[in-house]
């Protein structure tokens, strides 16, 4: 290095130790105008979004994936870097500077914020790095401009870049040293002459550039060899965005007007500053005319082009939630090629394999309609998976199929056993996995090539806590090349499904093969309370599942269980709904040889009694001999909106009878009941319309507190009832609808005997008859008048339409 340029960097150094807080904004600068910063994040977003640049950039253009290393050259006092940790845009943070005194506040600062950041002294001209160290980012943000050896620095940068790694510059790109051209200056001019003196910060009858002896004096590093870096960086790297935003006019005129005049909110100042800003926009869209002085500019590797789109998705899993019947379901589709094995598991365990193994997995077809794409259901659960993923194939599809996790779990193990894996019993299982686990995931994710046998084969519970394994791939990939499906709907409904994934997959409608051979899987013995004590397990998972994507697994499925219960009472419940014949029909089973009563009659335990504990509610139902049953009849549980979840929670294979009647009798019949009471006050007419008021607020507290018991919900719902649709799905999307029996009231009175041979059978007991069918605290009232009764028809007709549509019950 000559004595000249020495002397020059010396002088640099010198500037930036007294002044460490220069390149921040200030009052003066363009950047520190509200309307101005905006439309310069616009022009960096490529007109997308005003959103900060650096926000952009994070939650756009990277669709907030997480990076592993990043280095930024030239950090001055950390204002970036700091907010770049705070956001875990980068695990692990270096950045350096040649000023110590920058360098001292960015470690307080970073310290304050509560993030580690590895701040260091270099010089951007000399710096070098380890051999061995590689990043994902590297960014110089406004600090090219001030590097003299800029092939040093750039071919440094390519050296230390890895292979799928990414550039990022925010710099100026305009004259050298700020000294601008005649046409620059003389646009600049013209334009600060048209100002009133009023306007003005400094009053000057010509602004001229600083000569090379002003800059030698403060900065010799200012803007150095700013004009070259364009091309230099097309020189060492590929450019895979360059956005221009503008400051050969407004830049340097900003500091000559008097900020105070120009903020947001004024609208003449406010005017002013948009005319400014569309001026220079005009200018620059002119071929030859005006430059950009600042662009953002994101580079990459030259030799780096996307890998060829081969596969096109994935199956990512998640483990035994039928994966395989996906597979053979979609890979029969003519336009879908199926790879050389069906699970590949390259991303997980194969990734030692390199790419050029796993492209040659997928055959090669020059047919563009084509498509392939493999399943390996470990991908999901896989810590390291979901980046891996995304630096080869960023836009991907991804296809995932779960079950219910506690069906999951009880598969998982019973695989694991049948591999000869798997000694322990499953609630042994289950009790060491926290055991087998420890310190596993974190030698996977610090190795990058370790193989966990625990973690892929003892994760019974892990597996299935989906929310957290889909939130590390969303980190990566927008939730729109996700395709998300239950496995129930698979194995009930497989037309309906492969649409959906014909339809993701952007494939031609195809008829799928209801035929294919879905093997019933065996039940296991399960303790009851194991059983309970899986569900209050993933509950909170399950919860955050639905939250986040809709899909509800705190609920009945294809469960392969038996479950043991240590006291088997009851065994089945009447449900519902009110004033239907539910006295009646638990009066007629109840002469049941086989059926023993309930000590008291309409219990209520999981609806107004639910802070007794269980022991009191078996209490009450007397001690059973073999073969014989018991239950009880509650007709609010169909009603209340908590009853559902409780009753599963305590009873998931519980058999449900519910009782239905046309909901406008029902409804009088009910009005009659509260008024017989001594509940009811008004008439039938001003008690349906005041019903609403009633029970405003009323279900939201009941739901919010767990323990509200509202008088009104249960005595003043004489329409909401008859809404049985709505109470119906409730507690369909829990249990599964083979554990209900539906009967019409009208057809118990009528056709009895018949009626009650379904209970029986529905029971699995013989059938009994009974001398006599006697209808059980039937009301006796007038009738109200015909205008009442259509109105309450009208209003139920569509409800009951959708009874019709969804359950094939007509009520009407």
């Amino acid at each position: 290095m000559s004595e000249k340029s020495l002397d020059n960097q010396n002088q640099a150094q010198k500037y930036w130790e007294g002044n460490p807080k220069a390149a921040l904004v200030s009052s003066n600068k363009w950047v520190s105008n509200l309307i101005i910063e905006k439309a310069i994040n616009k022009r960096i977003s490529g007109g997308k979004t005003e959103k900060y640049w650096l926000a952009w950039l994070i939650e756009d253009f990277f669709a907030g994936r997480k990076f592993d290393s990043l280095l930024s050259i030239g950090c001055g006092v950390g204002n970036h870097e700091i907010l770049m940790a705070q956001l875990g845009f980068a695990k692990n943070i270096d950045a350096f500077d040649f000023s110590e005194s920058a360098l001292e506040i960015a470690r307080r600062d970073a310290e304050k914020a509560g993030v580690k950041i590895n701040f260091y002294q270099d010089n951007f001209n000399t710096f070098t790095l380890q051999q061995n160290q590689k990043y994902d980012l590297i960014m110089c943000l406004g600090s090219l401009h001030h590097v003299k050896e800029l092939e040093h620095c750039l071919s440094t940068i390519r050296n230390h870049l890895k292979p799928q790694g990414y550039v990022i510059l925010n710099e100026y790109v305009g004259d050298c040293y700020n000294i601008y051209e005649k046409p620059q200056l003389d646009l600049i001019n013209r334009i600060y002459n048209c100002f009133d003196d009023s306007l003005k910060s400094v009053k000057i009858s010509e602004y001229k550039s600083p000569t090379i002896e002003d800059v030698f004096k403060v900065d010799p590093s200012e803007g150095v060899r700013s004009k070259l870096i364009l091309s230099f960086i097309k020189y060492y790297f590929h450019i895979e965005v360059l956005n221009e935003y503008g400051g050969g006019l407004i830049h340097e005129l900003y500091q000559l007007l008097d900020s105070n005049q120009f903020s947001l909110g004024d609208p003449k100042g406010e005017t002013i500053i948009r005319l400014l800003l569309e001026i220079e926009e005009i200018l620059m869209e002119i071929p030859g005319g005006l430059k950009s002085d600042f662009c953002v500019s994101i580079l990459r590797h030259k030799n780096f082009a996307p890998l060829p789109q081969k596969p096109n998705f994935l199956i990512i899993g998640a483990q035994k939630c039928g994966v395989n019947y996906l597979h053979k379901y979609l890979f029969k589709h003519p336009q879908v090629v199926a790879p050389q094995q069906p699970s590949l598991h390259f991303f997980d365990l194969n990734f030692h394999q390199g790419i050029n193994w796993y492209q040659a997995q997928f055959k090669t077809t020059k047919n563009s309609n084509l498509i392939t794409g493999e399943s390996s259901p470990y991908y999901l659960f896989h810590p390291l998976v979901p980046e891996r993923v995304y630096n080869l194939y960023p836009h991907i599809k991804l296809i995932v199929i779960l079950r219910n996790p506690i069906d999951r779990a009880i598969q998982h193990y019973k695989h694991e056993v049948k591999l000869g894996y798997e000694s322990l019993s499953f609630s042994e299982a289950i009790a060491q996995e926290s055991h087998r686990l420890e310190g596993e995931v974190e030698k996977i994710i610090k190795t990058g090539t370790y193989s966990s046998f625990n973690h892929q084969n003892f994760t019974y519970l892990s597996r299935g806590r989906y929310i957290e394994q889909l939130e590390n791939w969303i980190k990566f990939f927008p939730r729109e090349q996700l395709l998300i499906l239950e496995t129930g709907e698979l194995l009930e409904h497989p037309q309906a499904t492969m649409n959906k994934v014909f339809d993701f997959l952007n494939l031609q409608p195809q008829s799928v093969d209801d035929s294919l051979n879905i093997e019933d899987e065996e039940k296991i013995d399960i303790d009851l309370e194991i059983y309970h004590n899986l569900i209050e397990y993933f509950q909170p998972y399950n919860q955050k599942l639905n939250e986040s994507i809709g899909i509800n697994f705190n609920k009945k499925s294809h469960n392969p269980i038996n479950i043991k219960i240590n006291s088997n009472k009851p065994q089945f419940l009447i449900i519902g709904a009110q004033k239907c014949g539910t006295n009646s029909l638990y009066n007629y089973l109840v002469q049941h040889p086989l059926i023993a009563p309930s000590l008291q009659h309409e219990i209520h335990y999981f609806d107004l009694n639910f802070d007794k504990d269980l022991k009191w509610y078996q209490s009450q139902f007397p001690e059973l001999e073999p073969e014989i049953i018991t239950g009880e009849s509650s007709p609010y549980y169909l009603f209340h909106p908590l009853v559902a979840q409780r009753v599963f929670e305590k009873y998931p294979e519980m058999k449900l009878i519910v009782l239905l009647r046309n909901p406008a009798k029902r409804a009088i019949s009910h009005y009659y009941h509260e008024v017989r009471l001594g509940y009811e006050s008004l008439s039938l007419k001003e008690a349906i319309a005041a019903e609403e008021t009633r029970l405003k607020g009323e279900v939201e507290k009941i739901i919010q507190t767990g323990t509200y018991y509202s008088f009104n919900h249960q005595h003043y719902t004489y329409l909401e009832r008859g809404i049985y649709i709505e109470q119906l799905q409730n507690w369909m999307s829990i249990f599964p609808k083979e554990q209900f029996l539906i009967l019409k009231s009208e057809e118990l009175f009528s056709r009895p005997q018949e009626t009650m041979n379904k209970v029986f059978q529905f029971l699995e007991i013989p059938a009994h008859s009974s001398e006599k069918y006697l209808q059980y605290n039937s009301g006796d009232y007038s009738q109200p008048s015909e205008e009442i009764y259509q109105e309450l028809v009208e209003y139920f007709q569509p409800y009951n339409q959708k009874l019709a549509e969804y359950m094939g019950i007509n009520l009407d």
